[in-house]
């Protein structure tokens, strides 16, 4: 079967089943496999966007800004690395101004008048 046909008769199928295919959808996400299967596209999607932002920040080598720490699990952009910001900043084509921190260092910052710990240690020695 030819791509296009086998697409237009997707696309058909879907049109004429749509209230099966709804509610087929819907009772599987209200099983125990399903919440499963949602959380790990969420967080699957969620880790995508932020590599790609933290690549596109950083040039390639994610890394705090602050203390080069590099486990992608504790990076974040200006401390935020939630779905809805990161998908505006990709549609925003990663504008300038943000700067990549780890958690503690961006906690550090929140908690010390906008000076990361690691920097004071610098200042008082």
């Amino acid at each position: 079967m030819n791509e296009d046909l086998r697409k237009e008769y997707q696309h058909d199928y879907y049109i004429y089943n749509i209230d099966d295919i709804r509610k087929q959808q819907s009772d599987y996400k209200q099983t125990e496999s399903g919440r499963e299967a949602i959380k790990r596209a969420s967080k699957n999607y969620r880790l995508k966007l932020l590599t790609k932002a933290l690549n596109k920040y950083s040039k390639g080598e994610p890394k705090c800004n602050c203390c080069g720490e590099t486990s992608i699990s504790f990076l974040s952009l200006d401390g935020n690395a939630s779905v809805s910001f990161l998908k505006k900043l990709e549609n925003l084509d990663y504008p300038e101004g943000n700067e990549i921190l780890c958690m503690n260092c961006n906690w550090g910052i929140s908690q010390n008048h906008g000076m990361c710990p690691h920097k004071m240690v610098e200042v008082e020695a």
